[in-house]
């Protein structure tokens, strides 16, 4: 990619990995020789293994899914009736906004740069309630990614460097709609902070990354309950996109967070109550695996066929679940949702549609 790593640190990541989607369909295309196609007579099985195609209203779903319009004003779209609910139109500019969901689903976290081109906006959105609350207003270069705790009861942002100033890390506390600045022990110039939760919530774990001089990255774990700042160990990858933080020389594990889930790609993942679970079957001899899900009595549904392409592409990818019946997931460049009480699949967004970023 010919953007520096500051300018891809400060990027959205959904934005990013739609620009990693894209070069790797436009490799595929470039290089189809190279990396493998589907054999001859694999199209036909495809056909053999998909399931029946059914309208997406005739699946009666309850959950709603929340996604910009062209204009990036946001909106709630309800499956059945296809009636899109306005949410708020702040006036963001034709930049792509970021958009996550915390675990619960509660709270969405939606945020970008206004027509103005000097401020950037992150907003919460409460579906329980059905409002929204401004969180933080920053000039609009070194935007950076808000990421949900665990329990979805905190949000962190942390902001890059502009050329005028280091910015830092900033708490908001979704019950108590407060916001507040974790105070690092050094302010450093011209560096890129990054944040993670640990996997239980209780630490924010916080990078800051001098690309001056990659000796002086420094690392911190901000304690929750105690809101108290500990030095830490730590690394990047050879990449330099994610940090190992260590204790001791123990590796501490990290929550990732939930980015927009039309972003997120899994193997495997379970129902909201864990009646479910769908899997990628990759243990077929030939290019082929199968989408399946499988309930807690061992019987298995097949979904859809996919493919290994090679150079590490596979066809099919699981994108999550709506709710304990329907699972959406990506089939070449369309998205399928599949109900697993009538074995049937709808098309949510198909290519030509070009689907949007959404979550819900």
């Amino acid at each position: 990619m010919a953007a520096s790593f500051p300018a891809m640190m400060s990027m959205n990541p959904i934005r990013r990995s739609r620009i990693i989607l894209l070069l790797i369909l436009a490799t595929l295309a470039a290089d189809a020789a190279a990396c493998g196609t589907i054999p001859p007579g694999q199209e036909e099985k495809n056909t053999e293994a998909r399931t029946a195609r059914v309208s997406l209203a005739s699946m009666a779903i309850k959950s709603p899914i929340f996604l910009f319009d062209g204009s990036n004003r946001f909106f709630k779209f309800d499956l059945n009736e296809k009636n899109w609910t306005p949410v708020s139109d702040h006036g963001f500019s034709d930049k792509e906004p970021t958009l996550s969901s915390s675990v619960d689903g509660r709270w969405i976290s939606y945020s970008g740069p206004l027509k103005d081109k000097t401020t950037t906006q992150y907003w919460i959105y409460d579906q329980r309630s059905g409002t929204d609350k401004l969180v933080l207003e920053y000039p609009v270069w070194g935007a950076g990614e808000p990421k949900f705790s665990p329990d979805g009861k905190m949000l962190a942002i942390a902001l890059n460097f502009d050329s005028r100033q280091w910015a830092g890390v900033y708490l908001y506390d979704t019950k108590k709609l407060q916001r507040w600045t974790v105070q690092l022990p050094i302010p450093v110039t011209l560096s890129v902070p990054t944040a993670w939760w640990s996997k239980d919530g209780k630490e924010l774990l916080v990078s800051i990354s001098d690309f001056s001089n990659r000796a002086m990255d420094k690392y911190y774990s901000y304690h929750l309950a105690a809101k108290r700042v500990e030095e830490i160990s730590g690394r990047h990858d050879e990449g330099g996109y994610d940090a190992t933080f260590l204790r001791k020389g123990r590796e501490i594990g990290t929550f990732w967070g939930a980015s927009a889930r039309s972003s997120q790609y899994h193997d495997s993942q379970f129902s909201p109550s864990g009646r479910w679970n769908a899997y990628l079957d990759k243990e077929q001899p030939d290019t082929s695996y199968l989408l399946n899900v499988v309930d807690k009595k061992g019987a298995v549904k097949k979904v859809a066929l996919g493919y290994h392409m090679g150079c590490n592409i596979d066809t099919i990818a699981i994108t999550g679940w709506l709710d304990d019946q329907h699972l959406v997931y990506r089939d070449g460049s369309s998205r399928f949702v599949f109900d697993t009480v009538t074995a049937s699949s709808a098309v949510l967004f198909d290519e030509n549609e070009h689907p949007p970023l959404f979550t819900w």
